[in-house]
C-alpha cells in the first residue's frame, strides 16, 4: 500500500557566523566594474586639506559588499518593498533626496576628476624620483 504525501515544505533558516559583524553606514558608494557590483559603506568624514588649498570632503570607508549584478538586482527590489512604506516620511524631512541622480552625478564628477588629480601627483612624483637618480 502506498501512501501519497503532499509537497514538501522548506523553511528557511539563518544563522549568524562566528565572524559576523554589523556596520553603521550614512553614505554609501555603488561601483559598477562590468563583473561584479560592489557597495562601499562609508561612517566618517573628515575634511582634509588638498593640494591647491581646497578643501577635499574624504570618507572612511568601513565595509564593502561584493555581489554579482543579479544579487544586487533582487537587493534593489527588496530594498524598494521595504522602503516603500518610509518614502512619506524620508522625503518629508529630507528634501534633497527628490534631488539624488543629479547631486550623485555631480558627486561622480567630482570623484573623477579627484582620481585624475591624484594620478597626475603620483606621476609627478615618479619623474621628481627618477630625476633624482638619473
Amino acid at each position: 500500500m502506498s501512501e501519497e504525501k503532499g509537497p514538501v515544505k522548506y523553511h528557511i533558516g539563518l544563522e549568524r557566523a562566528p565572524t559576523f559583524q554589523k556596520t553603521y553606514a550614512t553614505q554609501l558608494s555603488v561601483v559598477d566594474t562590468g563583473k561584479d557590483v560592489r557597495i562601499m559603506a562609508f561612517n566618517e568624514k573628515f575634511l582634509l586639506p588638498g593640494p591647491n588649498g581646497e578643501v577635499i570632503n574624504t570618507f572612511l570607508c568601513e565595509h564593502m559588499f561584493i555581489m554579482s549584478p543579479e544579487t544586487a538586482y533582487v537587493m534593489m527590489k527588496n530594498l524598494q518593498d521595504v522602503l516603500k512604506s518610509h518614502e512619506a516620511a524620508i522625503l518629508a524631512t529630507n528634501p534633497d533626496l527628490k534631488e539624488m541622480p543629479e547631486k550623485e552625478k555631480e558627486l561622480k564628477e567630482k570623484h573623477d576628476q579627484q582620481k585624475k588629480n591624484i594620478k597626475k601627483r603620483v606621476e609627478e612624483q615618479k619623474k621628481q624620483v627618477e630625476s633624482l637618480y638619473a
